[in-house]
């Protein structure tokens, strides 16, 4: 009983009051997760104020109910920049895969912020579609950067790469050779964001790909070096004390340089 009474006062709250009460109302109706607060926000997201469809966006996204996909994606082409940004945050969120085909639509959106959003929704749902144009995103997002001194699409993309793992090896491996040095130098800055866990796909990589060997066997070092040399440290006797991984990480290296180890 008290819990329908709590709803439906939230509820009121949302249609009766005004500025940041009614910012407060939405959030906490997301917070709340009712079936009769879902479909308020569902009505909330298609109101004639930009704010209300904003703050509905954000309240679905805490309550995270797969429902909601389609009217978010909808949101999508919403005509408020930052409705659209997070109807893409939420989709993240969601993670439904029905979402990636608009959300890689929507990293071409003429505003950084929602281009970025989409970057970081895909990143987080982990589609392997999402790979290759995450990787133009990152290099169209460059050029904004440039362009507009904003790069917040640029290293969401990025990021977002990074998140993919082993199915973003081959294309950025190939963006590694790309003719702008900064392409290069933030394709090899994804690798070192994956981390020594994408190590053994590198090097499973490397083994089918001889022409790739001497890119992947620059990549496998660094990430060696930063995950096994942190920050400030200049000698090699100031590593961790960690032989048997540091071993195995050289070993790795040395095996991409050896044709005798490819395999047909």
């Amino acid at each position: 009983m008290f819990d329908s009474i709590r709803v439906r006062w939230k509820i009121w709250r949302v249609s009766e009051t005004l500025g940041p009460q009614r910012k407060e109302a939405m959030e906490s109706l997301g917070e709340l997760g009712d079936e009769r607060s879902f479909g308020v926000l569902i009505k909330l997201l298609g109101h004639r104020n930009n704010g209300l469809r904003q703050w509905a966006a954000i309240a679905l996204e805490k309550i995270g109910d797969e429902r909601a996909v389609e009217p978010l994606i909808n949101a999508l082409g919403d005509k408020d920049l930052y409705v659209r940004q997070q109807a893409a945050e939420a989709l993240g969120e969601i993670g439904d895969a029905r979402a990636v085909g608009p959300l890689i639509k929507a990293l071409g959106d003429e505003n950084d912020y929602v281009a970025s959003g989409a970057a970081s929704a895909l990143g987080k749902i982990g589609d392997t579609r999402a790979v290759e144009p995450l990787i133009k995103a990152m290099k169209d997002g460059l050029i904004r950067a440039k362009k507009r001194r904003d790069s917040r699409l640029f290293f969401s993309a990025v990021e977002a790469l990074a998140k993919m793992g082993k199915p973003a090896i081959a294309p950025l491996i190939k963006a590694l050779g790309d003719e702008d040095k900064d392409i290069r130098y933030w394709a090899s800055s994804a690798f070192e964001r994956m981390g020594a866990q994408i190590l053994p796909h590198l090097h499973e990589y490397a083994l089918k790909h001889p022409g790739d060997q001497e890119e992947v066997r620059k990549v496998i070092e660094k990430i060696a070096d930063k995950t096994y040399r942190p920050s400030g440290v200049r000698e090699v006797s100031e590593r961790p004390k960690d032989v048997t991984i540091e071993r195995m990480l050289r070993g790795m290296a040395s095996d991409v340089r050896q044709p005798k180890m490819v395999r047909a």
